[in-house]
This record gives C-alpha cells, structure tokens and sequence, in this order.
C-alpha cells in the first residue's frame, strides 16, 4: 500500500512539473483570446432573377481589404475585385439556394458572415426586395404593406414593444424573407384582434425563412400567436419560441391563431396558453394544409385543444406533422394532433 501511495505521488508531481514546464516557466495555464473576425460585410441590395442573383455592397474603409468573396450552396465561388456588385448565374428556376458574402483582407482573413437564403423567380421579372438589419427597419414595415423584404442579419428587439404589423381591415398583402436570419427578445401586449409579429395577412402574402426567438405576446382579445395572428397567406420555413398567452375568446396558437393558408416546414417550441380553440402550431385552423411540421412545449386551453392544432374545421389536410408536449384542458381535448 505504501508503495502504491509514493507511486501516485510521483506521477502527480511529474504531472505538475510537466504542465509548469509546458507553459514556459509559467504558474498557470495561459488563456489566449481568439482574434475577432473583421465585421459583417455591408450588403446594399440584392437583385434575384431566374437563373441569377446580383448582390451589391459597400467596400470596408480598411487599407487590408482586399476583394469580395460570394459563395453559393451549389458549390459555386467568385472574388470581386475593384467594384461594388457581383453576380452567381447559371442557377435553377425556381429553386432555393443559400450564399454566403465575405470581405477578403490580406493574409486571406475572412470576415463575418452575411448569409442569404432566398429563392430564384419562376417568371422572367426580377425581384429586388427592401433589405433590413434593424429594428427601426422592421418597423418601417408598417408603412408598406405591400413590399417584399428580405432580412440581411439577425436582428434583437431587447426591450421594444412590439405593434404586429398590419391590423383589420389593412392586411399585410407583400413578401416577408427572413433569409435564414432571427428576430428574437420582442414582446407584445395586446387588446384587438390578431396578436402576433403579424398581425393580419392576406391571400396573397408570403411570409418565409424566418426565425422567431425568446418571444412573448400577450393578448386580451382573438386570434393571438407568435408569428401571425389571422393568416391567410403562406408560411414557409419558419419557426418561434416562446410564450404565447391570451385571455381572449378563441384562436391561441405558435405560428398562427386562426389560420386559413397554407403552413409548409414550419415548428414551434413554445408554452400557449389560451381559451377555445387553442394549439401549440395552430389555434383554429379551417379547410387548409399543413404539411411537415412539428411542436414541443406545453398548450393549456379550455374547449378544443391540442398539441398541434386546437380545431380544425372543414377538409384540412395534415401530413407528415407532430407533437411532443403536454396538452391540458376541458372539452375536446385531444392528443399530439387536435381533439377527435
């Protein structure tokens, strides 16, 4: 036993000395910094066509810069040099694709990533959306409901109230692209119809590619979610967490309170909290589809409540969709789909 004692005691010893040695004299381990990356690109517009998409930016005010990196998701990369636009062609209708912009320094040191999820055109007209990297520029929004935006980074509403964009009877009629980007941390207390970040959308809107984190909205009234409150247009790809709760009448759900368009990829990892007609997808969803979704969380309700979808009424179609939550109500509560 002794002998095995001096043996542990050695071996530690050595392992000190070793790691003093190992730091060159040094007493303890020695912490190094990692040097940040140059910032983010600024990207100015972006013009998508059928088989091409222009970007255009603003050169870095630094005498290391050097060119501009694009890189598509098809495996495809250019350098700029010396100009302020640059193009990727060749690309598929109607397909979606992801690029990434860098700024290029001497000793080939990259920038921040400005990364872009968008979709090449199915006609031969051009689309060139209104680019937003703030929140004063998603409130501006509200003053164009009919434009096609397209997020160019993340964007954080720590501490700002909310006001949904659009309201009844002016809908949101235009193109929301999140372009793979999060608006996180906002919160919305509200007393009308149609709580969300959207608040009424119509027949015609596309709303795609958009992350929604550490939300909160709370509502007294109809029709209360994390991203849109009455939808009628199509959700693409998107995705919330957080908390939604309303005391109102009916229609409480994660993505939308009462939906009448169409959801495609979309999830929720949410807490929902509502009356009649209450789920952690959708509250109230009527005669539409929803495909390949899913939600985690919790979904108290009174009448009518389910994992995924409160109620749905008319010839609704479900495919490939779940739920992993806890459901709590009264009447009509059903399981990981809706109340039979």
């Amino acid at each position: 036993m002794k002998k095995f004692n001096v043996f542990v005691l050695l071996s530690l010893l050595a392992g000190i000395l070793f790691v003093s040695c190992d730091g060159g004299g040094s007493t303890g381990s020695t912490n190094t910094t990692p040097t940040p990356l140059p910032p983010a690109l600024e990207v100015t517009a972006i013009t998508i066509g059928q088989t091409q998409v222009a970007i255009n930016w603003q050169d870095p005010v630094d005498a290391d810069f050097v060119k501009v990196k694009i890189s598509c998701s098809n495996g495809d990369s250019e350098y700029f040099t010396g100009v302020q636009t640059g193009s990727i062609s060749g690309l598929t209708t109607n397909t979606e694709y992801t690029f990434t912009i860098n700024a290029v320094y001497n000793g080939d040191i990259l920038s921040e990533d400005v990364t872009l999820t968008l979709k090449t055109t199915s006609t031969s007209a051009t689309v060139t959306p209104i680019l937003i990297n703030s929140a004063a520029g998603l409130n501006d929004v509200h003053n164009n409901l009919a434009g096609k935006y397209m997020l160019i980074s993340d964007v954080d509403m720590e501490g700002i109230a909310w006001t949904p964009i659009g309201n009844n009877p002016n809908y949101f009629t235009g193109t929301f692209n999140g372009a793979g980007h999060v608006i996180s941390n906002f919160k919305i207390d509200g007393t009308v119809d149609g709580q969300g970040f959207f608040s009424f959308t119509s027949t015609t809107s596309v709303i795609e590619n958009l992350g929604l984190e550490n939300i909160e909205v709370k509502s007294t009234n109809n029709f209360s979610a994390g991203l849109v409150g009455r939808n009628n247009g199509k959700i693409t790809n998107c995705y919330v967490s957080g908390s939604v709760t309303s005391t109102g009448t009916y229609g409480t759900g994660g993505i939308a309170g009462y939906n009448l368009g169409a959801i495609t990829n979309c999830h929720a990892v949410v807490s929902v909290n509502g009356k009649e007609r209450t789920g952690g997808l959708v509250g109230y969803n009527q005669t539409v589809t929803i495909s390949n979704c899913y939600v985690s969380g919790s979904v108290i309700g009174t009448d009518n409540t389910g994992g995924l979808l409160g109620l749905g009424d008319g010839a609704n179609i479900i495919s490939n969709c779940y739920a992993i939550c806890s459901v709590t109500g009264l009447n009509n509560t059903g399981g990981p789909y809706m109340p039979a």
